[in-house]
């Protein structure tokens, strides 16, 4: 079973580096799809839940339309149980705005939630984000 466990936070480790990809590559919102199931959700600081697959990727279209995105994951643990991937850690986020030239830089934990589905491929179910203090 070892193996199989080794190979389960390989893929979660991978599909976290291939979402960090596509954050900062402006419109490549395919990998975020691939990697998260329809009932997903979103829960960011200071927001409302955003519920849905669809929902989510349009928040992320329209941080796009107003910001280049530069974000890197470092994560803390990665831990599988049965049918359920935790993936804990903090990011660094740079935002910059295209219109002013603005720079945000954001610091914030994170914690994916993910599901194995009956082909054995992890997908998101949960993606919940809060500030970091620096």
């Amino acid at each position: 079973m070892e193996i199989a466990l080794d190979d389960d936070i390989a893929y979660i480790n991978r599909m976290r580096e291939e979402i960090a990809e596509a954050e900062n590559t402006p419109n490549d919102i395919e990998p975020m799809r691939r990697h998260s199931t329809f009932d997903m959700v979103l829960m960011l600081e200071g927001m409302m839940p955003v519920s849905g697959q669809e929902n989510a990727l349009d928040l992320m279209t329209q941080l796009w339309s107003v910001f280049d995105v530069k974000i890197h994951y470092h994560s803390e643990e990665v831990k599988i149980n049965g049918d359920t991937a935790l993936d804990r850690g903090w990011a660094e986020e740079r935002l910059t705005n295209r219109s002013t030239g603005e720079v945000i830089d954001n610091l914030y934990n994170y914690l994916w939630l993910s599901r194995r589905e009956v082909n054995g491929t992890w997908k998101q179910t949960h993606v919940i984000c809060n500030k970091r203090p620096r």
